[in-house]
């Protein structure tokens, strides 16, 4: 008998399942805290003072100190808890199955139609922008962030940057083609200094290589500095371009590693902040109003436009003066010397998802997007801005998934994946 199967399918079926050294949440949990922590233990030791980051060479060595601790503490806690779900296996049954062998998802017609949409609105929201003067000024520094437009334009970004996970863990023979086709398509957020969805894109192809076995621990350790420099240079570039400033002097070691820095140390003066004066926060924290602003945070703009100054945490705002909020520094405000327990929960959640992905693609995404970007921003934006976000690929996932279903109804041919088509691969 012939064997019709393509090669794309052949492929993703004689895939062995993988057995990693370090699980990838985990290992993506611990880049996140270097890529924080370095640049600021870095700045403090070599006297950096390009861009304003006086405020870290202020720092005395106690507060270093308890920083470094507040990291390794926080990393810590998450490891015991991504290992919780093992020992439970090894009490109850004696072994656990470390073979991790993922359900790839399998792309079809609803999401054509979810993906050509979500690429107009983009593009209509950033049009619709362009009075606002976001492309000839910083958002943040103008006062620019906020508004109804913006909000949406965000919203149009984060969806595509989900569509294009869902395009890059398929089974699609030119997923990774689609996938920097999307990519390259959110990648207008730079020109009005949004870093962010950049930044994710590039942390969701290292862990799909990282899945797929190409990027195993000792390449990591070889390309990660040259990927950076990479990044470090593309941003730069881009941010001349935008401030059309002055190529004199642009390529000193200083300028050329400020990206890095704007990035990395002015999120994580509210850390400096709180470390230096705890006394700002309560030694038990604000559980409550942990949910409360979760809740807040989720409702719709359009349905509660000052919602942002109703927040608990915005009386902390005065704390990261730069933008950003360091994600140590939420936990401390909002769960005080019990932040541990938060971090052992994500390890816990990370763990659990890890598994789930065995058995649905449509949990892969979920855990592929909770990896690569909800532990990103948490790092980065502190708690209620990622848990808004990955509550909104939930839904994006719930729709396609409704989607599928009626689809198959309507035409069982929608079923099959679209391996051959012009249009994904």
């Amino acid at each position: 008998m012939r064997d019709t199967t393509s090669s794309t399918q052949r492929h993703f079926m004689e895939a062995k399942p993988n057995t990693f050294p370090i699980s990838p949440h985990l290992l993506f949990c611990l880049l996140y805290n270097l890529i924080y922590f370095v640049p600021l233990l870095l700045v403090y030791l070599l006297g950096y003072s390009e861009g304003g980051t006086e405020e870290v060479l202020g720092m005395s060595t106690s507060v270093m100190l308890r920083i470094t601790a507040l990291y390794v503490t926080g990393f810590t806690a998450f490891a015991i808890g991504t290992q919780v779900r093992r020992l439970l296996y090894y009490a109850l049954r004696g072994r656990y199955d470390t073979h991790w062998s993922p359900s790839w998802f399998r792309l079809t017609i609803s999401e054509v139609i979810i993906i050509s949409t979500v690429v107009l609105l983009f593009a209509f929201s950033k049009i619709a922008i362009i009075p606002l003067g976001v492309y000839r000024q910083y958002a943040f520094d103008a006062d620019l962030m906020g508004g109804p437009l913006w909000s949406f334009s965000m919203f149009c970004s984060e969806m595509l940057l989900s569509l294009a996970v869902i395009v890059l863990f398929s089974k699609s023979k030119h997923n990774e083609r689609w996938f920097f086709v999307l990519s390259a398509i959110n990648a207008v957020n730079l020109l009005h200094g949004t870093r962010v969805f950049f930044i994710i894109t590039v942390m969701i192809f290292a862990l799909y290589s990282y899945i797929r076995g190409r990027l195993p621990i000792r390449r990591i350790l070889i390309y990660a500095p040259p990927a950076f420099l990479c990044v470090l240079t593309l941003t730069y570039f881009i941010y001349l371009f935008r401030e059309s400033a002055s190529l004199a002097g642009a390529f000193s070691p200083a300028k050329v590693a400020s990206p890095i820095v704007y990035e990395s140390i002015f999120s994580q003066f509210s850390l400096i902040t709180i470390v230096s004066h705890p006394s700002i926060v309560s030694a038990t924290g604000n559980v409550y109003h942990f949910f409360s602003d979760i809740i807040l945070f989720t409702i719709p703009r359009i349905l509660n436009p000052d919602k942002g100054s109703q927040l608990f945490s915005a009386q902390f705002n005065y704390l990261s003066p730069k933008g950003g909020f360091n994600g140590y520094a939420s936990s401390l405000i909002y769960f005080g010397l019990f932040f541990p327990v938060f971090y052992f929960s994500l390890g816990v959640i990370g763990t659990w998802l890890y598994e789930k992905a065995k058995r649905s693609c449509w949990w892969l995404i979920l855990y592929s997007y909770f990896t690569a970007d909800f532990l990103f921003r948490i790092m980065r934006d502190g708690f209620y801005i990622p848990t808004k976000m990955i509550l909104n690929v939930t839904q994006l996932i719930v729709l396609l998934f409704i989607l599928h279903y009626i689809f198959a109804f309507l035409s069982p041919r929608s079923r099959q994946p679209l391996y051959s088509s012009r249009l994904i691969g």
